[in-house]
Order: C-alpha cells, then structure tokens, then sequence
C-alpha cells in the first residue's frame, strides 16, 4: 500500500482512531486524540482544532510538541472562543471551505 510507504503504521492507527469513534465517550479525549493522529500523519510539530458554534469557533484542542519537548510537559490551555470573520486564518477557513496551505 502506498500509503504504509509515506505513512508508516498508517493502517494501524487509523484502525485505532475509527474504534475510538465508536468507543470513545469523552469527545474531548477523542478530538485530542484525532488531532494527535492527524500531527503524525502529516509531520507537523502542532495542531489545532476549532468546532463552529453558531457564528463563532470554539478553540478547542491545541498541541504543540515543541513547546511540550521544552519543559516536559502540555502547556495549560484554556478554551476560548473566536469571531468568525476572514479576518483569521480560521475564521477564513471556516466561511470559505477552502484548504490553507501556509509554508514555513
């Protein structure tokens, strides 16, 4: 499969992520959980994940393995909400349906 060649244990973990959408009770948990896959299978150091509550996005989950890599442990992190305008790179994507693809 080409994809166990780009994504190692591809298989595997998403196996894992589909049971613990049938399983999992603590949306929290399973949206940690998701966003934690989705940092894997595409390399990247962090992730974040907003639900859309009416004309709002709720911030919900936010990780970043660098910082976590600095002293060891998750930074606290708060749920906040944001206007959803295309004033923000999340409020832009949110309205338009379009896939951002921002460079380093």
């Amino acid at each position: 499969m080409v994809l166990e060649t780009i994504f190692p244990n591809w298989t595997e973990k998403s196996i894992n992520v589909c049971i613990a959408l049938s399983s999992q009770h603590d949306l929290h948990r399973l949206l940690t959980m998701i966003v934690r896959e989705a940092r894997h299978f595409t390399n990247s150091d962090g992730g974040s994940l907003y639900i859309r509550e009416g004309d709002k996005l709720n911030f919900i989950v936010a990780q970043t393995e660098s910082l976590e890599s600095l002293n060891g442990k998750r930074p606290s992190f708060k749920s906040s909400y944001l206007a959803m305008t295309k004033e923000s790179i999340a409020g832009y994507v949110a309205i338009t349906g379009e896939i951002l693809n921002i460079p380093d």
